[in-house]
């Protein structure tokens, strides 16, 4: 059975929410970065952690949390009496600060 280029592509774009995963999306200004990464993400069954340096990625996700102190022992839980299944966690890091 011979594999099409079509179907090789569809399957790089697979990713098992199961396993542990880094997705790191690059190319050019207006490629289409910014849309798989807003599909990924919106379609993740389970918690998220956005590290956001340019500071215009923030999720409007209602159980998005703001993250101010450091990774990553303070992560937050979902709020059970609100009935959340996953939580965003979102930073906001400047690659420009000492702590960087």
């Amino acid at each position: 059975m011979t594999v099409t280029d079509d179907e090789l592509a569809a399957r790089a774009l697979e990713i098992d929410p199961d396993r542990s995963n880094i997705v790191v999306c690059v190319g050019m200004k207006g490629s289409g970065k910014s849309e798989v990464a807003r599909v990924i993400f919106d379609q993740w069954p389970y918690d998220r952690a956005v590290i956001d340096v340019t500071g215009d990625a923030r999720p409007l996700d209602p159980t998005t949390r703001v993250m101010t102190t450091p990774w990553p022992a303070t992560l937050p839980k979902p709020d059970k009496d609100r009935d959340e299944k996953r939580i965003t966690a979102w930073l906001r890091v400047n690659p420009r600060s000492d702590t960087y």
